[in-house]
């Protein structure tokens, strides 16, 4: 009898592919006292139990300020790193990263506290994110970014296909945005969702990366 399995299946019993993951670490992020580590698996496909929030309620005061036109350097860290001084001595295994596959910075400002998911707007991708070190990522933010005492950001991941089964990462946090313009966003990209409800589905071939569909760095916006 012939026995077939899929590519997903295989990479999800390889040895060290399910055991940890990547996560922004910052007080900011929701769920970081109730859920900890577990921040840093993906969401839930089939339940949808953890999406789009990893299942986590704004439920602290601390506040992530970004600077517009400013280079922002972000901790992202394996789970078992998380609040560690040191994330190189216990981030260690390549499976973590799962070859990249680039993230990116989304921000919402309406609907602050509980936005869905439509309310999110790309502002900075990484395409070189995550990665075992430095743990420090790049996000340089739009010159003309809007700015706001009290937003809703959002960290979102879609691994490389090679090294990872039909999934995404996402850590929700409360931000602010200094420095920046007076107005609105009009239009904008949205974050890619991958394999979860109303995102987009898997399989192979395609998978949407955010280093083939947005550019590097700080995205172009369109205020007024």
């Amino acid at each position: 009898m012939q026995l077939t399995i899929s590519l997903s299946t295989l990479l999800l019993t390889l040895p060290g592919l399910t055991s940890a993951h990547m996560m922004l670490d910052h007080p900011s992020v929701w769920g970081r006292k109730s859920q900890g580590s577990n921040l840093e698996t993906p969401l839930n496909r089939k339940s949808g139990k953890n999406w789009p929030h990893h299942g986590a309620k704004k439920d602290t005061s601390e506040v992530l300020e970004l600077k517009a036109g400013q280079d922002e350097k972000l901790p992202i860290v394996c789970g078992e790193a998380l609040g560690k001084p040191n994330p190189a001595k216990v981030c260690k295994a390549k499976s973590d990263i799962h070859m990249g596959g680039g993230c990116a910075l989304s921000i919402a400002y309406k609907n602050v506290g509980k936005p869905s998911k439509d309310d999110f707007i790309v502002i900075s991708v990484n395409h070189n994110c995550p990665q075992l070190g430095p743990f420090t990522h790049s996000f340089p933010m739009p010159e003309n970014l809007p700015e706001c005492e009290a937003c809703t950001c959002a960290w979102t991941w879609v691994p490389d296909e090679r090294s990872s089964a039909d999934e995404m990462y996402m850590n929700t946090f409360n931000c602010k945005v200094t420095g920046g313009k007076k107005g609105k966003i009009q239009g904008g990209k949205k974050p890619i969702y991958f394999g979860v409800e109303g995102g987009v589905e898997g399989g192979k071939g395609g998978r949407p990366k955010y280093k083939t569909k947005f550019k590097n760095g700080a995205q172009k916006l369109k205020v007024q």
